[in-house]
């Protein structure tokens, strides 16, 4: 795949970009909102063109109490 151009889509403590991520959750944790913590399924990208997202889970920040 990698002689076609296909390459994975970043993935953990990457910033969540709705063109390449699928968010499947958001959960508290020590990074910044915004930032992927896990991901769920790999992604895919040729170039510019996204032929799967990646499924992902999103931090929505450091919990308060």
């Amino acid at each position: 795949l990698k002689r076609v151009g296909v390459e994975e889509i970043e993935g953990v403590d990457s910033t969540f970009d709705p063109l390449m991520h699928d968010a499947m959750l958001m959960q508290p944790s020590d990074k910044e909102e915004g930032v992927v913590t896990a991901v769920l399924q790999k992604g895919y990208r040729q170039g510019e063109r996204v032929l799967r997202p990646a499924r992902v889970a999103v931090s929505s920040g450091p919990q308060t109490a």
